[in-house]
């Protein structure tokens, strides 16, 4: 899978790199994703094998106390 991010692309990636990065927050779900035979840029959660990952990962930790 290839990432749109800020005006460039990255990757590619593989799933379970996708994966960590739903757990680090730098994959969402919202993501601008791109993958050979796709017709153009899509949601990563409009991408069934890709919506999976949101829906194991846990949600955000809250804020640190202060």
């Amino acid at each position: 899978w290839h990432l749109a991010e800020q005006g460039q692309t990255k990757g590619p990636y593989g799933r379970g790199h996708l994966g960590r990065m739903v757990t680090e927050g730098s994959f969402t779900r919202d993501t601008l994703v791109w993958s050979p035979g796709q017709d153009g840029w899509m949601r990563a959660e409009e991408i069934a094998e890709l919506a999976q990952l949101f829906t194991i990962a846990p949600p955000p930790p809250p804020p640190p106390v202060a």
